[in-house]
């Protein structure tokens, strides 16, 4: 009996490690390019504008793709969607970096690089939300009730750890170019791909129970919840690049490395959260939107009181703590509420809340940005209010998990 229990437990812990450096790898594919979005759109001429096309066009390509292959994952498994992912992402970036090379050298108009990049950031969206969704239903598929919060913290982790390795690279690669963070994605994502090949384990399809479906009842405040979420986080991806350099004065090529610390703060805040999570906290999923949301607020706060660089790496520090505990918690409230044959499709559908909640924010928050630069903050932080009034009284038995 104890060496089954230790076979099975080594099989338990192999899927974890697949799906922590799966997730790890993506977000790091996805966030080294961070630093360099603010100073490399102005460097070919974009507006802050186009900017949040580009990035909504592709979000909402990703509201679609993700339920798609959070459902696929149920049917051919977590593995093999993961591979069509890190594949997709890889290739897709070649395109839009060198179509990014060609405005950067002048080769392309402005008008003509502008609808390339739309078109490119739509391919790569199709693919993006493939890896978080397969990696999160990996982590269900190997977790009880009990231990979903901290299953799930530990894809938290591992997109705080993407988050402190990417920006350092991309903001160390940018002061050698800045061309060179998008190079640096297309080498991670193809690295990652041989990774998931040769590592990841590849399941069984998930079978179906007879009558079993995905409740729209049971699930709609998390991916609200997600949504509002994911909605601050693009809100800050978006517009605190350029928040930072023209309230500090600084050029282009100054905001990538103090970006860059920028996001590792966040990042290194968001590993350390998920670790006392896992460790000692084991919070269930409402305390920790509550939470979460609360620190989100004050880390709003902090950003616009203050115009020092310090401070901002102080405040992204804050929203760091506040997101280590915001993502567990959507991601465990959603799967918690789905049976074990939904869990790629409750999984997908986070991803579309969240694709969704990028196809309006970047637009809405760079538009508001053009208006009045605290005002997208003002709205990442109302948002946070929401989740707090919507999570505090416990009007369900899901809200008590």
């Amino acid at each position: 009996m104890a060496a089954c229990d230790s076979k099975t437990g080594g099989v338990m812990a192999s899927y974890k490690i697949s799906a922590f450096v799966s997730v790890t790898l993506s977000a790091v594919a996805v966030s080294v390019i961070m630093p360099i979005l603010a100073p490399i759109a102005r460097v070919v001429g974009l507006t802050e504008i186009q900017v949040g096309i580009i990035v909504s066009v592709g979000s909402a390509v990703m509201a679609v793709a993700g339920a798609m292959w959070g459902r696929l994952s149920d049917r051919i498994g977590r593995q093999p969607i993961m591979a069509a992912g890190f594949a997709g992402v890889g290739v897709t970036y070649i395109v839009y970096t060198w179509l990014t090379w060609l405005g950067m050298t002048g080769a392309l108009t402005a008008g003509a690089l502008f609808l390339s990049l739309v078109a490119s950031r739509a391919a790569i969206g199709v693919f993006l939300p493939a890896v978080p969704a397969a990696a999160q239903a990996l982590v269900a598929d190997n977790t009880t009730e009990e231990e979903r919060s901290t299953g799930m913290a530990l894809i938290g982790a591992a997109n705080g750890l993407g988050m402190v390795i990417g920006p350092v690279m991309g903001g160390g690669l940018a002061i050698i170019g800045l061309i060179w963070p998008l190079f640096a994605t297309v080498v991670v994502s193809l690295l990652a791909l041989v990774f998931v090949l040769l590592w990841v384990p590849r399941s069984r399809p998930v079978p179906r129970i007879a009558d079993s479906t995905l409740s729209a009842r049971a699930l709609w405040r998390w991916l609200l919840a997600a949504f509002v979420v994911f909605g601050a986080i693009i809100t800050m991806q978006v517009v605190a690049g350029f928040y930072i350099q023209d309230s500090l004065g600084l050029t282009e090529a100054e905001t990538a490395p103090v970006l860059a610390g920028a996001l590792f703060c966040v990042g290194l805040a968001m590993i350390l959260m998920q670790i006392v999570q896992i460790k000692w906290l084991k919070w269930a999923p409402r305390p920790l939107m509550i939470s979460g949301a609360a620190l989100w607020i004050a880390g709003f706060v902090c950003l616009l009181a203050t115009a020092t660089e310090p401070l901002y790496y102080l405040s992204y520090a804050v929203l760091g703590v506040g997101n280590g505990l915001l993502f567990p918690g959507v991601i465990a409230g959603a799967s918690l509420n789905a049976g074990a044959d939904h869990q790629g499709g409750v999984a997908g559908l986070i991803a579309a809340a969240q694709g969704s909640a990028a196809i309006i924010t970047p637009l809405g928050s760079t538009v508001l940005y053009h208006a009045q630069p605290e005002w997208p903050f003002y709205a990442a932080g109302a948002g946070m209010v929401v989740l707090i009034l919507l999570f505090l009284p416990p009007s369900s038995a899901a809200l008590t998990r």
